[in-house]
């Protein structure tokens, strides 16, 4: 009777240890956050449809965080740190043989087609005033706490779209967000700074054709 008393108490001080533990282990990873770190998603999806809007492709992919010096980690810490005053987005489609792309800027001169968006300067051939920018503030939305660039480009050159990637501007913190297009595109080595890019599996297109993208920001 002592012996299977003890053995019982065992058990019992075994099972208290064990649960003390896991739950010294769960205030310490609650204390600690997740150790993930903060990440920025960003998830592109590109059509490829004839003029008379039939869909040839369709391609979704992930792309990456730039992370050189005045990349997507400088741009986000300034207009956080109300350093600098966001700016313009704009969208760059490019072929492998960077910087050629769908576009033309003259016979025998490609280069890559860019999404600007509609109070963007820029007069190019080559720039599509259609981007729209987007932040859903609704909870019923199922992107909200997103950021989504929707924007479309017509091919004039033919080949395959291999790279592409985003650009946001920066102005001087005294700058109104209203005005941003209106300064030289230069602010403390910012200016209009490549924030994300990705090589996705390469798309072809051919002259006429209407490229649509729409790239989602999340945050985690």
């Amino acid at each position: 009777m002592t012996k299977l008393f003890f053995r019982l108490m065992l058990g019992v001080l075994l099972t208290l240890g064990i649960s003390a533990n896991a739950q010294e282990e769960s205030k310490a990873k609650e204390a600690g956050g997740r150790h993930e770190g903060i990440k920025v998603h960003g998830h592109w999806a590109i059509e490829v449809r004839n003029p008379d809007g039939k869909l040839v492709t369709h391609r979704e992919f992930e792309n990456s965080l730039i992370t050189s010096p005045f990349g997507g980690p400088l741009t986000l810490s300034t207009a956080l740190g109300r350093a600098s005053t966001v700016g313009l987005w704009s969208v760059s489609l490019y072929f492998a043989s960077f910087p050629d792309g769908p576009c033309l800027l003259g016979p025998n001169n490609t280069t890559s087609c860019v999404a600007v968006e509609s109070t963007d300067l820029g007069n190019s051939p080559a720039f599509f005033h259609t981007l729209t920018i987007n932040a859903p503030f609704n909870q019923a939305d199922p992107n909200f706490g997103k950021l989504i660039l929707n924007g479309s480009i017509t091919v004039q050159n033919a080949g395959q779209i291999s790279h592409v990637e985003t650009f946001v501007g920066a102005c001087a913190p005294t700058v109104a967000p209203a005005n941003c297009a209106q300064e030289p595109n230069s602010y403390n080595g910012l200016g209009q700074q490549g924030f994300t890019l990705a090589t996705p599996t390469p798309v072809p297109v051919t002259v006429g054709q209407i490229v649509q993208v729409t790239v989602v920001f999340s945050f985690s």
